[in-house]
C-alpha cells in the first residue's frame, strides 16, 4: 500500500516500491515456514534459524524481525546462549553515512584522477604542438635560405664572365665578335702595309 512518504507492508514503511516488494516476498517465505514449523521441535527451529542466517534469506526489517522472534525464543527455551548465532545487522544509519562518506571520497578522488590525467594529456599535447611548431618554423627558414642560394647562383651565373648552360650563347656571340673584330683590324693593317709596299 502507497502512503504519502513511501510503501507501507504489515506496518512497516519502506522507502522504494523495490524494498517493499521484497519486504511481501519476505512476508509470504514467513508465513509458509510457520505453517510448517513446529514450534515445540527446539531442534527444528534451530536448524531452521541456523540455516536462514547461513544463508541470508531475509534482508528486509520483516525478515529481521521474524528471525529476531526465533532467535528470543530459542535463547527463552535454553536452546540457544544470547551471544551464539547473532543476527547480522547489514544495514544502520550509520553503516549508510559511512558508506555515502566513502563514495563521495571515491568519487571525488576518480574525479580529481581523471583531471590529473587530462592536465597531464593537455601538457603533452602542448609540448607536441610547440615541437611541431619549432619543426616548422626550422623548415620554413631552412627552405627560404635554400631559395635565396638557388637565385644568388642563377643571378651568378646569368651575371657571370664564365661560360655556362645559361649564357654559353652570349658568351660564343661576344667571342665571334671579339674575332671577327680582331680579324677587321688585322686585316686593315695588312692592307695598309700592303699599300705602303706598293702590294695589291
Amino acid at each position: 500500500m502507497k502512503q504519502e512518504q513511501g510503501f507501507l507492508v504489515e506496518g512497516y514503511q519502506f522507502f522504494s516500491r523495490e524494498e517493499a516488494k521484497r519486504a511481501e516476498r519476505e512476508l509470504a517465505k514467513i508465513k509458509a515456514l510457520n505453517e510448517k514449523l513446529d514450534e515445540e521441535n527446539l531442534q527444528a527451529v534451530k536448524s531452521l534459524y541456523i540455516k536462514a542466517l547461513e544463508q541470508q534469506v531475509f534482508e528486509t526489517e520483516i525478515g529481521f524481525t521474524y528471525l529476531r522472534n526465533l532467535q528470543m525464543h530459542l535463547i527463552a527455551e535454553g536452546e540457544l546462549k544470547p551471544e551464539e548465532s547473532p543476527i547480522p545487522i547489514r544495514y544502520s544509519k550509520t553503516a549508510w553515512a559511512e558508506e555515502s562518506v566513502r563514495l563521495k571520497e571515491d568519487y571525488n578522488a576518480s574525479i580529481e584522477e581523471i583531471q590529473n590525467e587530462m592536465t597531464k594529456k593537455l601538457k603533452k599535447e602542448k609540448e607536441a604542438a610547440q615541437k611541431a611548431r619549432e619543426k616548422c618554423r626550422t623548415f620554413m627558414i631552412t627552405t627560404g635560405l635554400l631559395i635565396l642560394m638557388v637565385i644568388g647562383m642563377f643571378l651568378i651565373t646569368l651575371t657571370g664572365k664564365n661560360e655556362n648552360i645559361l649564357n654559353y650563347k652570349t658568351v660564343i656571340t661576344n667571342q665571334y665578335a671579339q674575332w671577327e673584330q680582331e680579324l677587321s683590324e688585322r686585316e686593315a693593317v695588312i692592307r695598309q702595309k700592303e699599300m705602303e709596299l706598293g702590294i695589291e
